[in-house]
């Protein structure tokens, strides 16, 4: 009786972990394609429930999908409207999972095994996820049937059976210590597939194993609602849709559960396919049913959680640390966080020759208070992403990993040259009252203008991954290192003509064309990760 026990906890244990490769692993697979879903979800609702439907489904949970919802609108990267759609078609397509584990496929659990394990050293590194994810599957299918087959004698324990007679006298407490499960595990699935288990060896009938079932959806809208602790008001907003969806969906099946149970007996002469289809009944009722009222319950959600203006610090916007059960969804909202680090820095770069043309102090200051900014989201995006490492990561994503690290370094040096060197130089020129010659003002903001858009290209780089730009931005390089030979040329041309302004501002004009040709370099190494799969080393080359 002992060993059964340990048999039965045992397989719930390896059904737990298999979910967890499967979901992992279809993940890697799905690399950076499920952040361009989401990403370009239109207003039509219908597209946002395939969305939901198909995130689901490659993610293996609904749970997953609802955290990274969660993060998007914390982000205001997609409308409450938009998310409740997305929602729905979680919902219908947790059901995906529940229906192939009702069926008996465990009797061929260790083939899966077998072949997922076979499978991962046989086939192309592309498509390793997908092997250790068949692997996943035969752990999970192992599971139901070390528990399908330890459950009957199980039950006959006193305790298990005081138990199980008690949440059968009390269906109210079976759904809420299901749901409480749902919450611990993060993961319907599981608790619908010990139920399932349960049903195959006799111990639970349907109408003892609708109460388990209601209360794991009712216990998956609450992992969304933990979620969204100390997310923006945005992201408590869809925690609380996908609750109270469920909520409201369980408040109107539960007190039915007997007419439901008795449908459902109609459906199979199996309780573990009358199980999977309850569920799937449930979600897809709930679908149904609330798909016309998406913009009502968005608007009921907005009264119930209203956005208030708020003086807050700046903070990053994209870093959820949830979106780090996600690594390539975590590794798109990393990106964000470094585009929007790059339009401060832009604006350090584009006002910073201000100061040496109007000699406006003030402008020194508001610029190098920009620094600040640049640093603190420099090393929050550092810290991210060493968390994410401690994720299990492909090779590729260990080189997105350190290819993002560089990019936000080479910004970072970009903003540190401008506030203690350049802005510096600016200083200077201005208290000693110092004025740059015609002619070498001229070249000074032709010269900033060409690092500008150097800028712009290396962005568009960086944000495209395109090989023909990151060409054109080593001969951009090439380029600039040229024309501030020939402006140095110039320039000490002018001096050997004893003009008094070019005397003056020697050091400093010359300086000044070195950072700036320093700062372009920063910003051409966006080049070498994408030309030849490396970063280059930070600075001047």
């Amino acid at each position: 009786m002992g060993l059964s026990f340990v048999n039965f906890i045992g397989g719930l244990c390896l059904f737990v972990y298999g979910m967890q490769v499967v979901s992992s692993n279809l993940q890697k697979f799905a690399g950076g394609r499920l952040q361009a879903v989401v990403s370009r979800l239109t207003k039509r609702r219908i597209y946002g429930v395939a969305t939901g439907f198909l995130m689901t489904i490659a993610m293996q949970g609904s749970t997953a999908t609802s955290v990274m919802l969660v993060s998007l609108a914390g982000a205001g990267l997609i409308t409450l409207q938009q998310v409740m759609a997305v929602i729905l078609g979680a919902m219908v397509g947790s059901t995906v999972t529940v229906q192939i584990i009702a069926f008996r496929i465990h009797e061929y659990s260790l083939l899966l095994v077998v072949v997922g394990f076979l499978f991962q050293w046989l086939i192309k590194k592309r498509l390793k996820p997908v092997a250790l994810a068949v692997l996943g599957f035969g752990f999970v299918f192992y599971g139901i049937q070390l528990m399908t087959q330890s459950a009957t004698h199980v039950g006959e324990l006193p305790l298990f059976r005081s138990i199980l007679d008690f949440i059968t006298a009390y269906p109210i407490w079976s759904l809420l210590l299901s749901a409480a499960f749902t919450g611990l595990i993060h993961s319907s699935a599981a608790t619908i597939g010990l139920a399932i288990s349960l049903g195959m060896s006799g111990v639970l009938n349907i109408d003892e194993a609708l109460p388990i079932v209601l209360g794991a959806n009712l216990g998956t809208g609450s992992t969304a609602i933990l979620a969204s602790l100390g997310t923006a008001v945005q992201g408590r907003q869809v925690a609380w849709a996908h609750f109270l969806v469920k909520a409201l969906g369980v408040a109107l099946f539960f007190p039915f559960m007997n007419y439901f149970a008795h449908f459902c007996s109609l459906t199979s002469g199996e309780v573990a396919r009358q199980i999977a289809n309850f569920h799937t009944l449930f979600n897809l009722a709930l679908g149904i049913f609330f798909y016309p009222l998406i913009s009502l319950g968005a608007k009921s959600i907005v009264r119930l959680f209203p956005i208030r203006e708020e003086g807050a610090a700046f903070k990053p916007l994209y870093l959820d640390e949830k979106t780090l059960e996600s690594p390539p969804f975590a590794y798109g909202q990393a990106r964000r966080e470094i585009l929007r680090m790059s339009d401060i820095v832009y604006e350090m770069l584009r006002d910073c020759i201000e100061p040496f043309r109007t000699n406006n102090l003030d402008l020194i200051d508001r610029i190098a208070e920009k620094d600040d900014q640049v640093d603190l989201l420099d090393r929050e995006i550092k810290l991210f992403l060493v968390k994410l490492s401690l994720k299990d990561l492909s090779e590729e994503q260990g080189r997105e990993e350190l290819n993002l690290i560089t990019m936000s370094s080479n910004l970072e040096n970009v903003g540190d040259v401008i506030s203690s060197i350049i802005l510096e130089q600016a200083e200077k020129k201005i208290v000693n009252r110092f004025e740059f010659s015609r002619q070498g003002m001229k070249e000074i903001r032709e010269f900033h203008e060409q690092v500008l858009e150097t800028f712009q290209l290396a962005m568009s780089t960086f944000a495209s991954g395109d090989v023909n730009l990151a060409r054109k931005l080593l001969r951009q390089k090439e380029q600039i290192r040229h024309l501030e030979e020939k402006f140095r040329s110039n320039h000490i041309q002018r001096l050997h003509e004893g003009l008094k302004e070019t005397i003056d501002t020697s050091a400093i004009h010359l300086d000044l064309l070195a950072n700036l040709r320093r700062v372009n370099s920063y910003m051409c190494n966006m080049a070498y990760p994408i030309l030849y799969g490396f970063p280059e080393e930070a600075g001047e080359k």
